[in-house]
């Protein structure tokens, strides 16, 4: 759902609404406020919300995962990999982003590969097997 909603929010513009629906931007405000007046900038915000919800509770997942997978002994290990690899995703992720909005100027274009990422993790997630706990 995380890569769905992002696609959603990369595909809302000031004139577009999740790629389809087209948006007069000229047309009258939803309200006289300071922001978040068109019907995309909202449909943009519950879109991000939504989307940063699921990827909330993608990580709680993760972490509840790994206690239910994990031999008990190992525990600690694992969640030390965990670590490591989350890390290592908030250094190496801005790398591709900052070049392909470079290349493209284009913030949109510079999230696709967050949703790659996302999708080769949800992948990945198929050749996971466990969950018997027991000892080694």
């Amino acid at each position: 759902m995380t890569v769905v909603l992002l696609t959603m929010v990369l595909g809302t513009t000031p004139d577009r609404m999740i790629f389809f629906w087209p948006h007069d931007p000229g047309a009258q405000p939803l309200w006289s406020g300071p922001v978040f007046r068109t019907l995309p900038e909202v449909a943009f915000m519950l879109l991000s919300g939504l989307m940063t919800a699921f990827a909330m509770a993608s990580i709680a997942s993760g972490r509840a995962m790994i206690v239910q997978i994990v031999p008990p002994m190992r525990v600690g290990a694992y969640f030390g990999l965990f670590g490591l690899t989350a890390s290592t995703t908030v250094w190496i992720a801005p790398m591709p982003v900052g070049i392909l909005t470079a290349r493209f100027q284009s913030q949109a274009v510079g999230l696709v590969p967050i949703a790659v990422l996302l999708t080769l993790g949800a992948i990945g997630m198929n050749f996971v097997r466990g969950g018997d706990r027991l000892e080694e």
